[in-house]
């Protein structure tokens, strides 16, 4: 299970060797994530409800950072499970606070649409060739998610943070095309707007859950 754990992984157009500072601006643009995560801590310590259910989601978000810099510094296969993991677990429980404040379902009704939502995903992505849009495609069911609250909930915190994927699913997906021309590539620019969708899905769950309306 575990013997191409330590395999070392090439797949961004910043990353030139194995070695550990190999991608160091796609490192240290994961500072996004722990931002946004910041700001999102702010909004609610300010704004949000008691609990520690938006607290979880806060802390996740810096998780993602924290996971995607392994990835992006060690870069191995195993490492990989760093950055995977934790992505799949913030978006599934951000869907279930979204069902939950925005749309004010029951936990286990919201419980219900994640369920579903994992579902249409592991579907939509056996549709595909994963490799799609330089992988990108795995984020497709995420970007219509997206979508989908910001027509229904008509608030533009999501309307932002779907537009700001959008371009960041761009970004991701160009990356290696571009290679030859910008060395650098563009897959940093994938955590710097990822920073800012999960920043601007969090203000919208936590204004949702505000007990007063706030600017």
């Amino acid at each position: 299970m575990f013997e191409h754990s330590g395999q070392p992984v090439d797949i961004y157009c910043e990353r030139l060797s194995a070695a550990f500072w190999a991608e160091p601006v796609n490192a240290l643009t994961n500072l996004a994530f722990i931002l946004a995560a910041v700001f999102a801590y702010r909004l609610w310590r300010n704004t949000g409800p008691n609990g520690i259910g938006i607290k979880i989601l806060i802390l996740l978000a810096a998780i993602v950072g924290i996971g995607s810099f392994i990835f992006h510094t060690i870069a191995t296969q195993g490492a990989m499970l760093f950055d995977i993991i934790p992505i799949i677990i913030f978006i599934h429980y951000a869907l279930f606070l979204i069902l939950k404040f925005v749309f004010n379902h029951k936990w286990w009704s919201a419980l219900i649409g994640v369920v579903g939502f994992l579902i249409f995903n592991t579907v939509f992505l056996n549709l595909f060739d994963r490799t799609l849009f330089n992988g990108s495609i795995q984020y497709v069911p995420t970007l219509l998610l997206l979508l989908t609250v910001a027509a229904f909930s008509r608030k533009q915190e999501f309307l932002i943070a779907a537009f700001a994927f959008l371009i960041a699913i761009t970004c991701r997906s160009i990356d290696s095309a571009i290679c030859p021309d910008f060395p650098l590539g563009t897959h940093f620019l994938w955590h710097v707007l990822n920073g800012v969708t999960m920043y601007y899905a969090m203000k919208g769950i936590i204004l949702s859950s505000a007990p007063r309306s706030v600017s």
